[in-house]
């Protein structure tokens, strides 16, 4: 009896898997599963902004990385999503910023950061140095873009990774 009852209970569990998969679409709309935290808001907004601001062929195929990535430079220099979304528009509006095409959208954020607001970048990057280490990556840096001398020192060689 024993061995029939743990078969049943598993073929139960399997119709169960199977029903689930197959009603995936309409399940992830319940509001019991539809919760969300603030870093999964916010990750949503920046993947909004993302998609919104460079075609769909600029962006990589890692598209939640990128914007991962994009949240974590927001946040040194202190913008919320909708002022960072507010700083690219406006970079695009004067060609700059998702406007950049020889740049990837990463490098685009960078260089806007870099040439529109390089105080709040330099004290973002010492504020990274005084963190414990491992808390914070470098902020990575490609040889197209273009970084004032008045910028590279001590704090920049320690706190970006710079190739070329």
């Amino acid at each position: 009896w024993s061995t029939m009852r743990i078969a049943f209970q598993i073929k139960a569990m399997l119709e169960h898997a199977e029903l689930s998969i197959q009603e995936a679409t309409n399940l992830a709309k319940s509001s019991v599963l539809s919760k969300s935290d603030s870093f999964t808001t916010t990750l949503r907004a920046f993947i909004e902004i993302v998609t919104a601001l460079w075609d769909t062929s600029d962006l990589p195929k890692d598209v939640r990385r990128l914007a991962e990535n994009l949240m974590d430079l927001a946040s040194m220099v202190k913008l919320d999503a909708t002022a960072f979304r507010t700083f690219l528009e406006s970079e695009a509006s004067a060609g700059r910023g998702p406007k950049m095409l020889n740049l990837s959208p990463y490098g685009a954020v960078i260089q806007s950061l870099i040439d529109q607001k390089p105080a709040d970048f330099q004290k973002g990057l010492q504020y990274r140095l005084k963190q414990p280490p491992n808390r914070f990556r470098p902020v990575l840096v490609t040889r197209e873009i273009e970084v004032p001398a008045s910028m590279k020192g001590a704090t920049w060689d320690k706190a970006t990774l710079t190739i070329g």
